[in-house]
């Protein structure tokens, strides 16, 4: 549509420019033609006046008829003073052609009159009409004037035409400028390594990422197979070959080199560049996957540990029933030996072991299953830390590192945190353990509480903690934070001092008891060694604390011959809490599954049910009928954990104590001897 009002543009701009010429080219001839008639005439009149009229006045007749004749003249006569023809003469008759263009007024008849001045006299007038031929000249006049236009009209529309181009041209080149660097910022900002080769291999381009990876900048002519390890030479030059023939060899995994030497995973894939059908060179995608290799080691990692936690998990589970065959059968000899007895010793080192390996397992099942189940009170952490810091053990921590000063800066206020106590307690002789070993010489180790107010959500290693009001435990020390101490979470991780004992699972059960409490931990740089700080949810005082009984190993009270019914899914289990309870003056029934245990209960009275949460025990099922039928029913549960397995299991239920795995002589006479007290007080 452009084109068509182009060339109708073009076509009037030429037209009213050929008519314009036309027409100043026509007057012009005109009146030319005109002027030179007029000078033709006044020239007839000088004659006649000084020649003819002069020698023979006859003779006038005769030039007149000759010059009319000659000159295409319609009539030509001489007119004297007085008006009279003195002589006239008539042109040759017009032809047929001549009459029609004469009726078309294309032929005209120009009347012209001129004195006749003899010695500046007058004699008379020429009178003359003469035919103005117009059509021959005017169609000259109208084609040159056609050609001028023509030649106008070209002339402009290539310098228009010239213009436009120019103006397309400049809009192109800016396009494709505009283009190019688009496309060279696209392929900069790209995450993968493009680079370009010529036939032999020497890098001709390469982008941002690849450049500055393996240091190309202001290395002419490098060579792509220099970027790869020296083993690989020969197969990148064969695949190198094989993609110039055009074959497709796919994506391959290689191992690059960066500017520093370091050898990494590369995915990479050639393609050749080809110009005008002939391939010139190769074009080249490389993909740095040291990331997903990284991540594909971590989610390995992760599997395996996770298969171990299973296993671990479910050997420990076992093992602390085993272990409190060794320490409650313990227990029981050390009450039966007279005080002076020489196998006191030994029966206690036994005792000792179990406990200590109780321990480890107890943390090791934290560590694998987490502590979801623990019971947990309200308790102002101030008070658990200055008991701590008072402890024979924390004693025997400060002892054995006297090159380290100890410090605790207690906050004023009670800081009240809904916990469990004993993981509370581990939690803060691991994170002692934890900065006394980082310290090289002698040193310091602050143990800080406070209150954070934080009016935005912040981060933790282990969570992202809301905004809110949190009870700040804080470990600071003066050793080095180094990169290592990165990794001081993970299990079994240990960077123990020589000499030293560990597991390298203290940090790993800080770690997984903090989740459990709903905290977050975090570690960071002081001013002149590391910082741990422990973030717990402030509560009101008071509120959410459990009445259940937890035991100690006080001195074992005795019984009145009560009647208790023991529950668990383990037969040695079992015979060690009826001879523990017999010995403490209890009557005792045994039941190893849930339907003995209903069996007894509806055979006999029961003051006091001991209930164990183990795999072959419906603990729901059994307390349900218990409450159902007598809901005073008193019920302790055993637990191998620290706590219950699955608390949801229990919800709604009145439990009155907990006895934990192993068994002790003076821990399960606390329990059931409160728990049979509360009764008798009810």
């Amino acid at each position: 549509m452009t084109a068509i009002v182009s060339v109708r543009a073009r076509f009037f701009t030429g037209s009213i420019g050929a008519v314009a010429v036309f027409l100043i080219a026509f007057l012009s001839f005109y009146y030319d033609s005109v002027q030179k008639n007029v000078a033709e005439i006044n020239a007839h009149a000088s004659v006649i006046a000084n020649e003819v009229w002069a020698v023979d006045r006859g003779g006038v007749g005769g030039y007149l008829a000759l010059i009319s004749r000659l000159d295409s003249y319609r009539s030509i006569s001489v007119v004297g003073p007085d008006g009279i023809v003195f002589a006239s003469a008539t042109g040759q008759p017009l032809s047929h052609w001549a009459e029609i263009l004469f009726a078309s007024h294309l032929l005209l008849v120009k009347e012209m009159r001129t004195e006749i001045l003899h010695q500046g006299v007058p004699i008379g007038t020429l009178v003359a009409e003469k035919y103005i031929r117009i059509l021959g000249p005017g169609f000259l006049i109208f084609l040159f004037s056609l050609i001028l236009a023509t030649i106008f009209v070209f002339a402009h529309d290539l310098v228009v035409t010239r213009r436009f181009l120019q103006k397309r041209l400049f809009f192109k080149m800016e396009k494709l400028d505009e283009s190019e660097r688009r496309f060279e910022e696209l392929v900069n900002s790209l995450p993968e390594m493009v680079l370009e080769t010529d036939l032999a291999g020497h890098i001709i381009y390469c982008n941002y990422i690849a450049e500055s990876r393996f240091g190309l900048a202001g290395r002419d002519k490098a060579l792509y197979f220099g970027l790869f390890i020296e083993e690989q030479r020969e197969q990148l030059e064969e695949r190198f070959r094989l993609a110039l023939r055009g074959q497709d060899i796919g994506l391959r995994k290689l191992q690059a080199k960066d500017c520093d030497g370091r050898v990494f995973p590369l995915l990479v894939r050639c393609s050749p560049c080809y110009r005008e059908g002939v391939a010139v060179g190769m074009r080249v995608l490389g993909i740095d996957i040291s990331e997903r290799v990284a991540l594909r080691r971590r989610i390995e990692h992760g599997r395996r540990m996770e298969e171990l936690g299973l296993m671990t998990g479910g050997a420990a589970h076992e093992l602390k029933n085993i272990l409190s065959g060794v320490v409650g059968y313990s227990d029981l000899l050390l009450i039966e030996l007279a005080s002076d007895a020489k196998e006191r010793s030994v029966v206690a080192a036994i005792k000792t072991a179990g406990l200590q390996a109780a321990n480890l397992v107890s943390d090791l099942l934290t560590v694998v299953r987490g502590g979801g189940g623990l019971f947990r009170q309200n308790r102002d952490i101030n008070i658990i830390l200055g008991e701590y810091f008072s402890s024979a053990e924390c004693l025997r921590l400060r002892d054995g590192n006297s090159h380290v000063h100890y410090s605790l800066q207690l906050a004023r206020e009670p800081l009240w945190i809904s916990c469990s106590e004993e993981h509370i307690l581990k939690i803060v002789m691991n994170l002692l353990v934890n900065a006394t070993e980082a310290i090289e010489g002698t040193g310091a180790v602050q143990i800080k509480t406070s209150i954070e107010e934080c009016t935005q959500p912040f981060f933790c290693q282990n969570m992202s903690m809301a905004e809110g009001t949190y009870v700040c435990l804080q470990v600071q020390d003066d050793g080095i934070l180094d990169e290592s101490r990165r990794h001081i979470f993970e299990p079994f991780y240990s960077k123990r001092v020589q000499g030293k004992n560990g597991t390298g699972l203290g940090m790993a059960l800080v770690w997984s008891v903090v989740a459990d409490h709903d905290a977050g931990i975090r570690i960071s740089r002081a001013d002149l060694g590391g910082k741990i700080e422990v973030f717990f949810p402030l509560v009101v005082a008071g509120t959410g604390d459990t009445s259940l009984i937890m035991g100690t190993d006080a001195e074992p009270s005795c019984g009145n011959g009560e009647v208790i019914l023991v529950v668990d899914d383990e037969i040695g289990q079992c015979e060690l809490a009826m001879k523990m309870l017999s010995f403490l003056n209890y009557s005792v029934h045994c039941a190893t599954s849930s339907e003995q245990a209903l069996s007894c209960l509806d055979r006999h009275r029961v003051d006091l049910l001991l209930l164990d949460m183990g795999p072959g025990i419906d603990g729901r099922e059994i307390c349900a009928r218990v409450f159902a039928n007598s809901p005073e029913q008193k019920t302790i549960i055993t637990t191998g954990h620290g706590g219950i397995d699955d608390m949801e299991d229990l919800q709604g239920l009145e439990i009155s104590g907990v006895v934990g795995k192993p068994y002790s002589v003076g821990n399960m006479a606390s329990v059931v001897s409160a728990a049979l007290a509360s009764c008798r007080n009810e």
